[in-house]
């Protein structure tokens, strides 16, 4: 993200949705194509060829990006500037701006990974999903990602980014309720779940990366950008923990979707309240008077 926030100054958002794709059409091709070739080869020799593959192809793309590193590497910055940047990053990371940004963007990694993560158990053995209908669905869930991660980037460029990031949380809670009341012969509700869920979690993971880049472009960029990463990541741990905790006290999934479902709704409002900031990043001589 750093490298690509250098690389657009205008349709940021729509190079992010396309770099972030990747993931997601990943997701959405490899549940078949490893089935069928469990199926066919057993899961040792298929483990190895998709590793073998996989490995090929991430040599190739760093030994590509490598080559161009000419054109990535950022100017080196004069002599005694590291040491001033870093007494500025401390002042931007007190402001009400940061606050309310990693509470957005750690409760939708503590949604996400959860989700990420529980969805299939829920599936398979609270709702009685045969195991062999789990693919499809997953296979759906992350093609509809796909296209969610691009939509919703060429929409940020296009329109009000915070309110384009709201509506993509606000049917990720959406989908997360339906998650709650799912059935084991409710077919459609299952499948408008899949494609829900993974447009409003593509849209928001993409959105998330956006924000951060809007509001905080800029020389100091990547510290904030590690700073707000390395929270993300720990809620996104706690998520995964917290909501096996409460399947393991309740006995099933119902109460833990409904308040991920709640706390999206909650993130979505407080993204929605960030319109209200100025859209540039703060300066931090600014910053600094303000708390002086």
């Amino acid at each position: 993200m750093v490298m690509l926030t250098g690389w657009f100054d205008s349709g940021r958002g729509r190079a992010t949705g396309i770099l972030l794709m990747a993931s997601s059409l990943g997701g959405a091709l490899f549940p078949l194509a490893v089935g069928s070739g469990i199926e066919q080869f057993g899961w040792r020799h298929t483990v190895l060829l998709t590793g073998v593959g996989v490995g090929s192809l991430m040599l190739g793309s760093v030994w590509l990006l490598l080559r161009d590193g000419r054109r990535v590497m950022p100017p080196s910055p004069a002599p005694g500037t590291s040491k001033g940047q870093e007494g500025r990053v401390i002042p931007l990371l007190l402001t009400r701006r940061f606050a309310a940004i990693v509470f957005a963007t750690g409760s939708l990694w503590f949604i996400i990974i959860a989700l990420t993560q529980h969805q299939s158990i829920h599936l398979a053995r609270d709702v009685g999903l045969a195991r062999s209908s789990l693919p499809s669905v997953f296979s759906l869930f992350f093609g509809c990602s796909v296209v969610g991660k691009f939509c919703f980037g060429l929409l940020s460029d296009r329109f009000d980014l915070h309110r384009v990031m709201a509506t993509a949380i606000l049917m990720l809670a959406i989908s997360l309720v339906a998650l709650s009341q799912m059935t084991p012969g409710a077919t459609a509700l299952l499948y408008g779940y899949a494609m829900l869920a993974g447009l409003g979690f593509s849209g928001a993971f993409t959105c998330i990366q956006i924000l951060i880049a809007a509001h905080y472009s800029g020389p100091l960029y990547g510290r904030i950008l590690a700073t707000v990463v390395l929270i993300d990541t720990l809620c996104g741990a706690l998520g995964t923990q917290t909501i096996a905790g409460i399947r393991e006290s309740q006995g099933d999934y119902t109460a833990a979707f409904i308040g991920m479902a709640l706390l999206a709704t909650l993130s979505a409002v407080m993204v929605l309240g960030l319109t209200r900031l100025t859209a540039g990043p703060e300066l931090p001589a600014q910053s600094t008077d303000a708390h002086s």
